[in-house]
């Protein structure tokens, strides 16, 4: 996470499109959060050998990548639920007790523990760890806050802005200029990558 794909010299719209499917895509149908920027490169491949096939005389450039992008998201889409129909695995018991290599006898509910599963299944990319040191991290920069931009994050785990902007008889403009000051401030405190854009 953190790690952002530069598209410098790629048509604007493909850029959005293809960063649009992609976070679309992540958190679902098995795939976890953090492999949404792989989803971008794949596209961006998958976009780059189908561009020479494109005809001018039949369809707009942008409807030409709309449909190379879809397509591959749906291609992806079947693939990872033929995955979840088993795609040829076995189910097992996380109880039943399995030999190991070395020759000793374990079950499979010991070796996967909540954080590995949140990671597996895309709920989360971060472990529980990292939860923690981000809570605290959040907790100090929000303490490090003016009583006024303090007051609307606590605000803000309750009530919309326009619900904020109308109980403190304020514009959501005022609001939003708020949210702009504490997103800096958590910037500069390093906790950009936990932004959402």
């Amino acid at each position: 996470m953190g790690a952002r794909n530069s598209y410098r010299g790629i048509n604007g719209y493909a850029a959005k499109m293809v960063r649009f499917k992609a976070r679309q895509l992540a958190g679902q149908y098995g795939i976890s959060l953090s492999e949404q920027p792989d989803l971008e490169q794949h596209f961006m491949c998958v976009l780059a050998a189908g561009l020479t096939r494109h005809d001018p005389a039949k369809s707009k450039i942008e409807t030409f990548i709309a449909v190379i992008v879809n397509t591959a998201a749906a291609e992806i889409i079947r693939t990872q639920k033929a995955a979840k129909r088993g795609n040829g695995q076995q189910i097992v018991s996380l109880e039943k007790e399995y030999e190991e290599k070395d020759g000793t006898k374990t079950k499979p509910s010991k070796r996967l523990n909540e954080d590995s599963f949140n990671l597996i299944t895309g709920k989360t990319n971060l472990t529980r760890g990292q939860h923690l040191a981000l809570q605290i991290d959040l907790d100090r920069a929000v303490e490090s806050l003016p009583d006024n931009l303090k007051s609307l994050c606590r605000k803000l785990l309750t009530s919309t802005i326009s619900e904020i902007a109308r109980d403190s008889g304020v514009s959501r403009d005022v609001v939003y200029h708020d949210l702009k000051t504490i997103r800096n401030i958590f910037e500069n405190r390093g906790l950009r990558e936990y932004l959402r854009p």
